[in-house]
Parts: C-alpha cells; structure tokens; sequence
C-alpha cells in the first residue's frame, strides 16, 4: 500500500517537473522582430508612422490635428510632428485639423494608404478673415 501511495507522487512530481520545462521552453513572448515592422498593428501585420510638417502658425497658438478622426495631436509651433498612434500596412490615413487656431486657417495635404512610414504630410496655416460678414 504504501508503494502504491509513493510511486503516485513519484507520478505527480515528475509530471510538475515536465510541465515546468515546457513552460520555461515557451520563453517569454517578447515579440517576433520579423512579423511586426512599427508597433500597433493587429494580428501581427506591418504598421507605420504618419508624420510631417507644420508651418505658419502664429506664436502663442496651437491647433488639433487628427488622422482619420482620432490619434489627437496638438501642435504649438512650426515644425515636424508624428502621430502617436500607427496605421496598418495598406490601410488609408487622412488628417484633419479638429481645432484651427485663433485668426488663421491651416489646411493639411496628407491622405492615402500606409504601404511605408509616411514622412510628407503638410500643414500650412495663413491668416484668416479678421471679420466674418
């Protein structure tokens, strides 16, 4: 009886030893460099960065740019600027001005589809109207 009870841990312990060396085996999922070009893609696909460059905006001002509605990004000064947020390889970008700033109007030229980190979206802000009729 009681070799019966032992060789029944005996069973158990080595089957915790077995599982244990699987498990450390797996490592610690730290990503595969080979499969993800930019962070934030799902599933594993390529994503890359919008980025660009701002210029005219009057000192002390800012304005909220978007790409396609969302990822805000407040720009206070000229300059290059990047999105925080990452689009998909072969999905469309588009931004926006969410908030023009005080007196001026700035128009954006940057649309169309990720296939590479996008570098030449243009912000350009001139004054606006000082009255509206």
């Amino acid at each position: 009886m009681k070799s019966a009870a032992m060789s029944g841990g005996v069973r158990a312990l080595g089957l915790a030893v077995l599982m244990a060396g699987l498990l450390s085996g797996c490592g610690g999922g730290g990503g595969s460099s080979s499969t993800v070009a930019q962070s934030g893609a799902p599933g594993g696909t390529r994503a890359y960065t919008i980025s660009g460059d701002l210029t005219g905006l009057a000192s002390g001002t800012s304005l909220v740019l978007q790409d396609n509605g969302g990822d805000d990004l407040t720009l206070t000064h000229d300059g290059s600027f990047t999105f925080a947020g990452n689009v998909p390889s072969g999905q469309t970008y588009a931004i926006t001005v969410l908030n023009q700033p005080r007196r001026q109007i700035c128009l954006t030229f940057g649309a169309g589809a990720a296939t590479a980190n996008v570098a030449n979206v243009a912000v350009v802000c001139t004054a606006g109207p000082e009255y509206a009729y």
